[in-house]
């Protein structure tokens, strides 16, 4: 069984939520049925396309 896939939008929600602040980690990503981390990479992701989007190259 391979790694699931989530889709984009689920993605954006779940950082939307972290961002929030509103729930530790740990629940929110028992809530959506995720890793903690793993909300954590997408939130890093997301921070570094918003950098590199405000100061193209």
């Amino acid at each position: 069984m391979g790694t699931p896939r989530y889709s984009e939008e689920f993605k954006a929600e779940a950082v939307r939520l972290f961002k929030a602040g509103n729930k530790p980690v740990a629940q929110l990503a028992r809530k959506l049925g995720v890793a903690g981390e793993t909300i954590r990479t997408w939130a890093s992701r997301a921070e570094t396309h918003l950098r590199q989007s405000a100061n193209p190259s």
